[in-house]
This record gives structure tokens, C-alpha cells and sequence, in this order.
């Protein structure tokens, strides 16, 4: 399943990087599968969260942070990333609210049409 941009984001000197239960998925018994696990199961996380972007210096901490906050759900992320240093995130969640740390409330952090 291919999903279109849903929000855009202006930054400078940092890196910007996503991730997405509706990428890289597929149905399994009438079950949408995805591929990100949940280390605790071994089993594709059962969260509320469909995306989850982070903002932060390298690619790689945002990349593994990313993860992280979709296994966690959308309240424990947020939690989470408003309390570690050095990151800033976007959560888009199963029920369409789109949620963000504190650090990003005054940028310009926009939902798109369509």
C-alpha cells in the first residue's frame, strides 16, 4: 500500500526521517501485516500510530528513534520524545489526529490536501 505525503515540514541542518506501518505490508488472513516488530512479541507492533517522523541530527538516531515510537503507541511516544534531547517528532495516528512535540508548535508543520 502506497500513501501519499500528508504533512510537510522546513528544516535546515538536520536530518528528516519517516517511518510508516503502511509501508512495506501485506494482508494475511483478512489482517494487515506490517514490518515493523515489536520486539516483545516478535510480531508486527499493534499500535495507534501510522507514522512517525523525527527530527534530529543524524539519520541514524532518527531512523532507530522513528521505530521506536510506533512500537510504543502515540501517548508513550510523544511522552517519549518530548523527554529526550536532541529529537523532535510527528506522529500520525490510526484515527487521523496528527501529533507533535512541543519544539515544532510554533514551526511550520502543515497537513496537505488530498
Amino acid at each position: 500500500m502506497q500513501a501519499a505525503s500528508f504533512a510537510s515540514v522546513s528544516v535546515g541542518g538536520k536530518s528528516v526521517v519517516t517511518s510508516g506501518v503502511y509501508e512495506r505490508s501485506f494482508v494475511c488472513n483478512g489482517r494487515v501485516l506490517h514490518h515493523i516488530l515489536d520486539p516483545r512479541t516478535g510480531k508486527p507492533a499493534e499500535t495507534d500510530v501510522l507514522s512517525a517522523t523525527v527530527i534530529a541530527d543524524k539519520s541514524l538516531d532518527a531512523d532507530g528513534y522513528t521505530t521506536a515510537l510506533i512500537v510504543m503507541g502515540a501517548d508513550e511516544a510523544l511522552t517519549f520524545a518530548e523527554q529526550t534531547p536532541g529529537i523532535e517528532a510527528i506522529l500520525l495516528t490510526t484515527n487521523a489526529r496528527l501529533l507533535k512535540t512541543t519544539g515544532l508548535q510554533g514551526e511550520d508543520v502543515q497537513l496537505q490536501a488530498g
